[in-house]
Formats: structure tokens, sequence, C-alpha cells
């Protein structure tokens, strides 16, 4: 008998980085549409979301990202998927702790349909 694989997870990273955004922009809508269609593409399923209103850049609290790394150790997706790269983070010390938990849990990274190499420098410098 075959085996069959089960759908990739996905943890899918939305924000906007003032409240003002929040509230009267479509940017978080988009994002969330946009991240449900590429991960169909990708043949996954989004298993939980992250994001909203959060300041990307250091020194402000990320209670989302924290919460998206602290999933990554437990192993609650195979990937992450956020519509650009800026989305992610703009503070480099959490990009850092960020992807050394992805990459220590075998977890993949997705800007749109595209797969980031979290091994590749270049890469992650572009998500930094």
């Amino acid at each position: 008998m075959p085996e069959t694989k089960r759908p990739t997870r996905f943890a899918a990273l939305v924000r906007v980085s003032t409240e003002k955004q929040e509230q009267q922009g479509e940017s978080l809508r988009t994002q969330r549409k946009n991240n449900e269609r590429d991960v169909t593409r990708l043949g996954g399923t989004v298993v939980e979301w992250y994001g909203g209103q959060e300041h990307g850049t250091a020194g402000w609290e990320r209670k989302e990202l924290d919460r998206l790394i602290a999933d990554a150790g437990n192993r609650k997706f195979d990937a992450v998927i956020v519509q650009y790269a800026d989305r992610w983070s703009r503070d480099n010390a959490k990009n850092k702790e960020g992807l050394a938990a992805l990459r220590d849990n075998g977890i993949r990274f997705f800007v749109s349909t595209m797969e980031m190499n979290l091994y590749d420098p270049s890469h992650c410098f572009n998500l930094g």
C-alpha cells in the first residue's frame, strides 16, 4: 500500500506596524487571503495564525512572534509563511533567534510561495 504524505502544516504570520493600519487598512486581510492562497498552492494547510499589529523594529514587544517561536519548539507546524520578507522581523536579535528556532526544529520558511533556505546566509540576510 503506498504511503500517503500528510499536507505541510503551516504557521501563517500577518503583521502591520501601527494601530491605524490595523484598524483602517486592508493589509492584514490581504496578507491573510494571500497566505491562504499560497498555502493551498503549496499543498498545505494553515494550522495556526500569528500576528496582528506589532511593531517590527528592535526594542518593541513582539508577543505574537514570541508565540510563534515557542510553538516552533513544540513542532506545532512544519513551515512558516509570510507574504513579504519584512513581515517577519526588522529586529536583528529577534530575527536571529527566530530563524535559529526554525532551523533547530527542521521548520521550513516561505515568503509567498518561494522557499527560503535557512542555511543560506543571503536568504537569512534578506529576512533580517
